[in-house]
């Protein structure tokens, strides 16, 4: 089962503009990794000025949407 924490990542990292390679990584990859330092540090590194957690790919093909929307989600209840 989905947590409601998990579903409010995705649908706040859409409103904003994250792409959806990025929300599952941060999700499903970068939550369980974070406690690992030395991936931690090497990847901290390479997204100095990203203003999210993107994923491998992007970071790799320096994919970045710049500057994101800020999500209405906490002040409003989204369906999509």
């Amino acid at each position: 089962m989905i947590s409601s924490d998990v579903i409010h990542d995705f649908k706040c990292g859409r409103h904003s503009g994250v792409p959806t390679c990025c929300i599952f990584w941060f999700v499903c990859v970068w939550v369980p990794m974070f406690r690992f330092k030395k991936i931690r540090v090497w990847y901290f590194n390479r997204i100095l000025n990203w203003d999210y957690i993107p994923c491998l790919l992007c970071v790799i093909t320096k994919k970045n949407v710049g500057k994101l929307k800020v999500c209405s989600c906490l002040e409003e209840n989204h369906e999509d």
